[in-house]
């Protein structure tokens, strides 16, 4: 005979708002964002939503890897993902493209 035993914890799903960081921007320039900050979603167990804090992700545009021109994404930068905390599961960032102006300094 054996016994089992496996403890099963509540999860919840909750959103935040976060900045996004732009990256390898050229020298003299800089880049504004619409919208500045996107929406993420996860799943978090009850017993660890209190861990949950905005500075544990990093959200980075990268201005090199932008498809300038094309039609599906004339002045898009896409939003990825970084960092998140390892105790979060199903992490998803809405939109997962964003607006950008290049100006010069």
């Amino acid at each position: 005979k054996v016994d089992v035993r496996i403890e099963i914890e509540k999860f919840t799903a909750s959103s935040i708002q976060l900045p996004v960081e732009v990256i390898h921007v050229p020298d003299g320039y800089t880049a504004t964002l619409f919208p500045e900050k996107v929406q993420v979603s996860f799943q978090v167990a009850l017993s660890d939503f209190d861990r949950v804090k905005p500075y544990q992700f990093r959200l980075v545009a990268d201005y090199t890897s932008t498809s300038h021109g094309t039609a599906a994404h004339h002045q898009k930068m896409k939003v990825n993902l970084k960092r998140y905390p390892s105790f979060v599961s199903a992490v998803s960032v809405s939109p997962q493209f964003v607006d950008y102006i290049l100006t010069k300094k």
